[in-house]
């Protein structure tokens, strides 16, 4: 799996970040910039139009932020793929100051289900199929808070139902392959509506959640795979050590010869002896 990397450096202990630098997580890049370091008046500056990302005060940039590091840290160390998808959410919720948000999954059988949700009391079933629909369709994140538009009237009923007043949802890909789930966030009538700056901050944590889940799924799977070799060499004097080369079995069985021994063994390899 891919490391964190800062300039392209992986990192390995704590790091000052410095204006300007490089935050790689699998093929999401995050640049830092830390507003103490421009100018009040930088008339080359892009204006703000073209990027609604900086409308967020400098604390709170800061505030997202950490808490994104925070959680790339702890799930690159993850291998239980449901755990990992429930932090995600948690802080997707947290960050997005969401009523609800859950990330739902395909069954074989074509339905979906919730694999973890926030606050984790919260409504299985509170989701709108509709807005998956839209988001199969564009392939990217969808926000549904203008009554006025189509898809919106096309939900209408189902939002008027569950009391919802506003919808961000995105698909999580492996590859170009299908979506292999959902994150689904909303806000309740009564609270303010997601707008077209958490559209994009929600497509940006949509995209670098994507390439963590799929770097937990391939852990899990490597772990499963250690485990079940471990467990097929469980009789073996070197069961210590996981292997299938035939080399290996051969010196394993000349190590039994000795094991039992009070001699020394001199073993050469081409790392060391």
């Amino acid at each position: 799996p891919d490391q964190l990397k800062i300039n392209d450096i992986a990192v390995t202990e704590t790091v000052q970040l410095s204006d300007g630098a490089r935050i790689t997580i699998g093929n999401s890049v995050l640049i830092f910039h830390n507003n103490a370091n421009q100018t009040q008046d930088n008339s080359t500056e892009p204006s703000s139009d073209n990027n609604s990302l900086r409308k967020i005060n400098h604390e709170e940039l800061l505030r997202i932020f950490s808490t994104v590091l925070d959680v790339i840290s702890q799930i690159m160390k993850e291998h239980n793929y449901n755990h990992a998808a429930s932090r995600l959410v948690q802080v997707t919720g947290r960050i997005m100051h969401c009523d609800g948000g859950r990330l739902l999954r395909k069954t074989k059988e074509g339905t979906l289900e919730t694999v973890a949700s926030f606050p984790e009391h919260a409504g299985q079933d509170r989701f709108c199929q509709t807005a998956i629909t839209w988001a199969d369709r564009e392939a990217s994140s969808v926000l549904i808070a203008d009554t006025d538009s189509e898809e919106a009237t096309a939900v209408e009923e189902s939002m008027n139902v569950k009391e919802i007043r506003t919808i961000l949802c995105g698909p999580l890909y492996e590859d170009d392959s299908e979506p292999f789930g959902y994150l689904y966030l909303d806000r309740l009538k009564g609270h303010n509506a997601f707008n077209s700056q958490d559209k994009e901050l929600f497509e940006r944590l949509r995209i670098l959640f994507s390439d963590l889940l799929v770097n937990v799924k391939l852990r899990e799977k490597q772990a499963k795979s250690i485990k079940a070799l471990q467990e097929s060499h469980s009789g073996d004097e070197g069961r210590s050590l996981v292997f299938s080369d035939t080399s290996m079995q051969q010196l394993f069985e000349k190590a039994a010869k000795v094991i039992n021994l009070d001699v020394p063994v001199l073993i050469e390899g081409e790392t060391g002896t």
